[in-house]
């Protein structure tokens, strides 16, 4: 049953979970700590395969549903996506206010009090609090985040919040509330950009004349980790199909500007090509750009991962397998980056605040060696520009990267041989060390067996003796 008045209103806290099981019950357990009782709580998960999510959350549910005006747990038979699972919760709430949160977040226990209070003395009908980072990832988001508050703290109207929000979302997700009305207005959260739910929906909120408020306290704790929705391959392109239906197609005069040619140079090092290509991809929102991944490799494998990747975007990537002279000859762009094999365009969430740049600054990111075997997306190993302008004369610098590519690529081959016949040698040496230590086993076996002949010739022999002894004293 609904209890509602005009000073505490119903508090809706949708809680949004996918394999989240390490995290849940802390997450949960902070909502039912809330200073602030009136509050609906639902629990929306998206089909959580490999672990107990869903059982963890009915059993604490059953624990403690007399805390809530009501507890529910709504499940899907199949995986639809973070923002599917946003609208689900919201649904079904009845709260005046919707509160989406995270599986693995935690509020502090005067979030709602707090953030609705101030809601109501400033007029807000959607407001955000500043947030506590912790987790492993935490210290690589500190500096974003830090830019974000500043820009909250500063914008004053929605418009000039909407402007700043084409080039960076720094509204944090975490600590969003507003009033259900809001989420009726604009249709939910947008289920095409599927593992990006608040981006968007901060954009259409602002477009729509809402100004979103700030409480400056830390009030939500906001995990980051390996296991974010940032480190999942399918986020990119994400990002890239929300680009283009929010930020460039609205804004098409910004990208009225040069053409632009990534050429990436591929080797044999199939822990970071696939990478290499993705950080490409990332930036193809400019309708001009181009990708051309040039073939240098000795592995089937590698053709293959590069082929996979070729195929996700056909129209923009290219896999120059014999022609690279023809190829280059024939650029029409104005620019081109070059990126060997093992390097990537730099990551970070400063992106969105360059994606909008009239000029080719969306490209001519500093980019970073990708470290074997690691998950550090936003580790900083910063190298220059290798950026070039007027095309028909980069091809002798791009054919002298080739040929050192190439001579790289002959010498770890030579390398390998090398290695290759060392083994064969150890692999020789290996075969005789048990030849001999066989021919040693066989001596020493044959060496107890003359042993044991010796010692029963000499019992033997004691024994004649000894009756020879007798029978001459007989």
């Amino acid at each position: 049953m609904r209890k509602e008045n005009t000073c505490c209103p119903l508090v809706s806290i949708v809680v949004i979970t996918y394999n989240s099981m390490p995290y849940i019950i802390e997450t949960l357990n902070s909502i039912k700590a809330q200073t602030y009782k009136n509050i609906e709580l639902i629990v929306s998960d998206d089909c959580s395969p490999t672990d107990n999510t869903v059982e963890s959350v009915k059993e604490w549910i059953k624990q403690n549903k007399e805390r809530f005006v009501k507890a529910e747990l709504i499940t899907t038979p199949y995986n639809t996506g973070i923002s599917s699972n946003c609208n689900r919760g919201c649904r079904i709430a009845e709260g005046e206010w919707l509160k989406v949160l995270g599986g693995d977040d935690i509020l502090k226990p005067t979030y709602v009090e707090d953030i609705v209070n101030y809601c109501y003395k400033t007029g807000c009908d959607i407001a955000c609090s500043d947030i506590e980072l912790f987790g492993e990832g935490a210290s690589a988001m500190v500096d974003f985040w830090n830019v974000s508050i500043d820009k909250l703290r500063n914008l004053q109207d929605a418009s000039s919040q909407n402007k700043a929000l084409l080039q960076a979302n720094f509204v944090p997700a975490a600590s969003l509330i507003y009033k259900r009305r809001i989420w009726n207005q604009i249709g939910g959260y947008d289920e095409e950009c599927k593992l990006l739910e608040d981006y968007p929906f901060n954009i259409n909120v602002t477009s729509l004349g809402y100004h979103i408020g700030f409480l400056d306290k830390k009030l939500v704790m906001y995990r980051e980790d390996s296991k974010s929705v940032r480190y999942n391959p399918d986020y990119l392109y994400t990002i890239r199909n929300f680009a283009e239906k929010y930020i460039y197609k609205v804004n098409s005069d910004a990208f009225d500007g040069p053409t632009v040619t990534t050429i990436i140079l591929a080797n044999n090092n199939k822990d970071t090509i696939a990478r290499t290509i993705e950080s490409a991809l990332w930036q193809i929102g400019n309708f001009k750009h181009k990708i051309a991944v040039i073939e240098n490799v000795s592995s089937d494998n590698i053709r293959m991962i590069i082929e996979e990747m070729v195929s996700k975007d056909p129209d923009r990537i290219v896999f120059v397998k014999d022609s690279f002279e023809e190829y280059c000859t024939n650029i029409d762009s104005q620019y081109i980056s070059i990126l060997y094999g093992n390097e990537a365009y730099e990551d970070n969430q400063d992106l969105y605040g360059r994606v909008i740049s009239i000029h080719v600054d969306i490209l001519a990111f500093p980019y970073k060696l990708i470290p074997e075997n690691s998950d550090d997306m936003y580790q900083k190993n910063i190298r220059t520009y290798r950026f070039y302008t007027n095309t028909r004369k980069t091809y002798s610098i791009i054919n002298e990267l080739q040929t050192q590519l190439n001579n790289a690529s002959e010498s770890l081959l030579r390398k390998d041989r090398e290695i290759e016949s060392q083994n064969s040698h150890i692999q020789g040496l290996l075969i005789q060390n048990q030849e001999l230590e066989a021919r040693v086993m066989y001596y020493v076996k044959r060496n107890k067996f003359y042993r044991k002949l010796l010692f029963v010739t000499c019992v033997l022999f004691s024994i004649c003796i000894s009756l020879l002894i007798y029978v001459y004293l007989l």
